[in-house]
């Protein structure tokens, strides 16, 4: 395609103020294509999000499925590149984010460059818009990804029976109630003509907006879109109007049968689409139910001891659908007590029992997760392109924003007596079969205690220019400061050189038991109050622990950073570790194990590290433990662990967003009660794997897909073969549609939605890993394919062009890393922590040569010293066998831990 001369019919819209000093421009070019476009030069790069009309929601019955499956094929062969090139090329320009999704109401095709390059995806997309080749032979071998896509996200996942079946119960004319996957058999009936003619109808100008956010200001924009859209003729489509559900006057309930260790239940309450004026005070009600730890629903069913985990949300569609509550019962609960609990709440809150403090919280909490996304230029675009698209302009986000800051206990009393009953709710419950005959651990039920948010405080300008970050000395301890005013956030990251490899064997998982049991309540004020404290101040604060660190990670508006750091330095210095929150914490902890045992992706990994490095060895069950570990953990063992470990020699606190002069002082008291020198363990052993191929078949009857990972010893961090592995591994299976396990096992045979492969360095020797998900009869089969391609890469090495393309990709792409302030801390935050310093790896692979990449392959990998986990039935086992010796464990036995055997 030859660029076009740009014409003067480019028709120039509003502009307004976006965040911070930002603006949002906007126009349209006379065939209808609308752009939306922020210039924000805060990193040479540029975000771009073509944003269709059109969803699953538009599918005509019996050909569900089609506008994802479509999705797919956008990424095939167009007249200008018929070799198929789209992912390749942009990602040997080191985008990221390449991806899409499809949805009820919209289709978004996502990218990020380097602002040098990015005519080059304007060429791309204009080409995939009118010019795609929909062709026979790419179109089956696409539909049998998508079927495989469905087993994974579906069939053999109970979150995605239960959705479908929910959406099902609720929606019975409107075409929301159909899959956007797609039911199996429609979606293998659909055809190259089908596809074709929604292609024609839908993918056209004036059917999109493009969405252009980063270094690139209107004029280019507007430039670039003319010359390479602006000959595109409009479709002329228009949205046609859904059919209406029927008023629904009943509540609606029923139970399937999933393969849970405890009942689920999925509820889903018919609320307006999200350009209505209810849909603020939705939200604050969302958070006021189940954000943090204080959520109404939170207290009654997780403290209460009915549930392991409640959450709520409100996803944003253009129609009238749902806002949809998740819960997974404690052992001996039913889905039905659990609905009870829930519907009696909302009474209460519809009745007005609702304190003004609660409502505050909320709303804080509404705005403690709408910001921070908006700090890099894909979020957004994510935020510009969903309102424009979905509520019909992108100015109504920050005007539903503002309205939310508006909302009241009257206001929250309303929707919820108006939206959350009975007669409009429909409900599912997963009922587990052989779920423990046990009464649940029943307790009190903290009520709100009304506590009012405490009032931002003015913030003085540190001396800092915006953008610049520091190290600064703190005692024994690193600052890193990073100092940005666009958005009102600040975000907090304090991490220390320890992890779960100091784990002692017999309780293992206590790392995370402990530094989690730290911010249960301090001897000054119980876990409740701690808890309403920091919520009050639309803060947020977690944990995060690895085999070699852990972090307490967290964000607030800025006025509110100083009573923030206050609670942290509280927390820290005297924390309680009572026997009732240990306990309470424990039955936390093993819920977590069942969600582990339930998901097959996490099944296959927590199986594949115990098998690599054995039992006994620190890094074997990972920062989670066992089930024994977990059990046998008492309040001393977390006060032990706290005195020995989270010290202040060594740590390192990073600062981002908009913190107040004064800073060193702050952060000096957040860790004055910390002062000291951790105790050290000694590294551990580096593992070896026997010669052969070993196999771990984890048993889950009636699975119709398989998970599986294998693998070998990995890098340690200074491993000399580190970079040049990595490099490597981009080749095989990096996360990009470049490597050969993509080409070979997605894109050649359909056998997987996805195949990657990742080395996942650590202290004293990582892991390297490849993942695929094939359906249990083609499992033997791909097993042997990435086998094979594993051995080839160590016998024959890579070629210059895979090594060049791979290169490009990890390279080209480093302007992200710094694309923010937060980012350019965290980067900084990890090299004073770890000694990685990420950006000088980016220079060092710059010279890689592809010798030195072929003598790490060649060293390191080998089909013939492997270890390979699989999650499927047993009757996997006897095919296995062909490969090597099978062991077999049974799914509920994982993690649990050898005091329980």
């Amino acid at each position: 395609m030859d660029p076009h001369p740009v014409s003067p019919s480019v028709r120039r819209g509003a502009r307004r103020r976006f965040t911070g000093t930002l603006e949002v421009r906007s126009f349209h070019l006379a065939n209808g294509l609308a752009a939306l476009v922020v210039e924000d030069p805060q990193a040479p790069v540029v975000a771009w999000q073509t944003w269709y009309r059109v969803g699953s929601a538009l599918e005509e019955p019996g050909r569900t499925g089609l506008a994802h499956l479509f999705e797919h094929m956008m990424f095939k062969a167009t007249r200008d590149y018929p070799d198929g090139r789209y992912s390749e090329i942009l990602e040997g320009l080191g985008a990221r984010g390449l991806n899409a999704w499809t949805w009820l109401d919209e289709t978004v095709y996502t990218v990020a460059v380097p602002a040098s390059e990015v005519e080059t995806v304007a060429r791309l997309e204009a080409s995939r818009m009118r010019r795609l080749l929909v062709e026979e032979e790419p179109f089956r071998r696409e539909r049998e990804v998508v079927l495989n896509e469905r087993s994974l996200r579906v069939d053999n996942d109970p979150d995605g029976l239960l959705s479908e079946r929910l959406h099902a119960l609720a929606f019975r004319v409107h075409p929301y109630g159909r899959p956007t996957i797609g039911h199996a058999a429609d979606v293998a009936a659909l055809t190259v003509e089908d596809c074709r003619a929604f292609y024609d109808r839908w993918y056209a100008p004036d059917q999109a907006v493009v969405v252009l956010v980063g270094d690139l200001g209107l004029d280019a924009a507007r430039d670039l879109l003319e010359r390479w859209f602006g000959d595109h003729e409009p479709s002329g489509a228009v949205l046609p109007a859904l059919p209406p559900e029927p008023v629904q006057e009943a509540p609606r309930f029923e139970v399937i049968d999933l393969p849970v260790t405890t009942d689920r239940l999925l509820v889903g309450w018919r609320t307006p689409g999200m350009d209505h004026p209810d849909v603020p005070a939705l939200q604050v009600l969302d958070a006021l139910l189940t954000a943090g730890r204080c959520g109404r629903l939170g207290r009654r069913l997780v403290d209460g001891g009915l549930a392991g985990s409640v959450s709520t949300g409100l996803p944003p569609f253009r129609e009238e659908a749902l806002m949809e509550l998740d819960a997974s019962a404690r052992p001996g609960v039913s889905a039905e007590i659990l609905l009870e609990a829930v519907e009696d709440e909302l009474s209460r809150i519809a009745a007005g029992e609702v304190t003004s403090g609660e409502v505050a919280r909320a709303v804080r909490q509404v705005q403690a997760r709408t910001w921070p996304p908006l700090e890099s230029a894909f979020g957004k675009a994510d935020f510009l392109g969903l309102y424009q698209v979905v509520a019909g302009s992108w100015a109504h986000g920050l005007d539903a924003l503002a309205a939310v800051a508006r909302v009241g206990v009257d206001d929250v009393a309303r929707v919820c007596g108006r939206y959350c009953v009975p007669a409009r709710r429909s409900a599912v419950g997963g009922r587990a079969p052989d779920g423990e005959a046990v009464s649940p651990k029943l307790r009190r039920v903290p009520r709100p205690s009304g506590i009012a948010p405490v009032s931002d405080r003015r913030v003085r300008r540190p001396g800092l220019g915006r953008g610049e970050v520091v190290l600064k000395p703190l005692g024994g301890a690193t600052a890193v400061l990073g100092w940005d005013d666009a958005l009102p956030v600040v975000h907090l990251r304090l991490a220390f050189p320890v992890g779960s490899a100091s784990d002692p064997p017999e309780r293992s998982g206590l790392a995370a038991f402990a530094t989690h049991a730290v911010l249960k309540g301090t001897r000054g004020r119980p876990r409740e109050a701690f808890e309403e404290a920091l919520e009050s101040l639309g803060a947020r604060l977690g944990v995060s622990v690895d085999r070699d660190t852990l972090a307490f990670d967290g964000s607030c508006p800025s006025g509110a950073f100083p009573a923030f750091c206050d609670l942290v330095a509280e927390a820290l210095a005297d924390p309680a570790f009572c026997e009732e929150e240990i306990e309470r914490l424990k039955d936390e902890a093993l819920d977590g194990f069942r969600a582990i045992r339930e998901d097959d992706a996490d099944l296959v990994g927590i199986a594949f590290e115990d098998a690599l490095y054995g039992p006994g060895h620190p890094y074997a069950a990972g920062p989670v433990g066992t089930e024994a570990g977990i059990r046998g953990i008492e309040p001393a063992d977390c006060a032990a662990f706290h005195a020995q470990y989270v010290r202040s020699e060594g740590a390192v606190v990073g600062v981002s967003g908009a913190f107040g002069a004064g800073i060193e002082g702050r952060l000096e008291r957040l860790l004055a009660g910390v002062q000291g020198q951790a105790a050290r363990k000694p590294l551990v052993s580096v593992v070896a794997l026997s010669p052969g191929i070993r196999l771990v078949l984890v048993d889950k009857p009636d699975r119709t897909q398989a998970q599986v990972m294998g693998g070998l010893p990995g890098s340690a961090w200074g491993d000399p073969w580190r970079l040049a592995l990595r490099l490597g591994t981009e080749v095989l299976g990096g996360g990009s549609f470049s490597g050969r396990l993509m080409k070979e096992v997605r894109e050649a045979r359909g056998w997987s939605y996805g195949a990657y492969a990742w080395d996942s360095p650590r202290r004293a020797g990582g892991a390297w890993r490849w993942w695929i998900s094939p359906d249990t009869h083609q499992a033997l089969d791909a097993i042997r394919l990435v086998l094979d391609l594993v051995e080839a890469a160590r016998r024959d090495g890579v070629t210059e062009a895979e090594c060049d393309q791979a290169r490009a990709i990890l390279v080209r792409g480093a302007p992200f890393l710094q694309e923010t302030v937060s980012r350019r801390v965290g980067l900084a935050v990890d090299r004073a922590l770890t000694g990685f310093d990420v950006l000088a790896d980016v220079e060092r692979l710059r010279r890689l040569d592809r010798a030195e990449v072929n003598r790490a392959l060649a060293e390191r990998l080998t089909a013939r010293r492997h270890l390979v986990a699989v999650v499927a039935g047993a009757e996997l086992a006897k095919p296995l066998e062909t490969l090597g010796p099978v062991e077999v464990v049974p799914w509920t036995r994982v993690a649990v831990g050898a005091q329980a055997h």
